[in-house]
């Protein structure tokens, strides 16, 4: 960890904890075969001033005559994949650092590379690009409204960063292509999510409802 403990630093083990409880995760860290730069080492070096601020919906209610702040569960959820979402676009800028600067039609070519050198054990990396474009570049899709119509599984990854609802949840999680990208997350992405301004500001709240994905995650990984 960089620097001194944060406080909900045994909740995010806890999640860790519940995840390996469904599978035992092997992520392979050599990929010779792929010239990025970065090589296994990507989460070495994260941020450790808060992220851009990024404005959050919330609700004021009244408790013992004063008004206090209570965010919502949905908006929670949905920051918590957009959360996951920077947590790849991190990872891309840190491997290819001009990826930016792409074409739209050389971009979706990249992802594919992207996605076998971060997940060489995945059986379609073409397959995994689709899940990773719709929730990476969501606003641009890099694949077309067509391919996004017709696969209701690659149209959960865009509504449930803007539209989120709780019955979204599921088929996100039952995807086994994002699925990879989760496990990736908790497994290494977790200093990302506490130095997220988000999770700094409402700590608490955040490690609890991540913790509830993760118990939806080992649900369904158990079945």
């Amino acid at each position: 960890m960089i620097g001194e403990p944060l406080e909900m630093t045994g909740i995010t083990q806890n999640v860790k904890e519940l995840i390996n409880q469904s599978q035992e995760m092997n992520f392979n860290t050599s990929h010779a075969d792929y010239d990025f730069e970065g090589g296994s080492d990507l989460e070495s070096s994260v941020p450790k001033t808060k992220q851009s601020n990024r404005k959050i919906k919330d609700l004021e209610v009244h408790q013992n005559g004063q008004k206090s702040r209570v965010i919502r569960r949905d908006v929670i959820n949905k920051t918590i994949f957009r959360i996951i979402r920077r947590y790849f676009h991190m990872l891309l800028e840190k491997a290819v650092p001009d990826y930016k600067s792409q074409k739209k039609h050389n971009l979706m070519k990249m992802l594919i590379s992207f996605s076998e050198f971060l997940f060489p054990e995945a059986e379609n990396s073409s397959k995994m690009a689709e899940v990773m474009s719709a929730l990476m570049f969501r606003r641009e899709v890099l694949i077309s409204n067509k391919e996004v119509s017709q696969n209701q599984h690659l149209q959960v990854f865009l509504d449930i960063q803007s539209k989120y609802s709780h019955k979204l949840l599921k088929p996100a999680l039952e995807n086994k292509y994002f699925r990879k990208m989760f496990e990736r997350f908790i497994d290494q992405g977790m200093e990302f999510y506490e130095f997220d301004e988000n999770v700094l500001n409402n700590s608490k709240v955040y490690h609890q409802e991540l913790e509830k994905i993760v118990k939806i995650y080992s649900s369904i990984s158990s079945n």
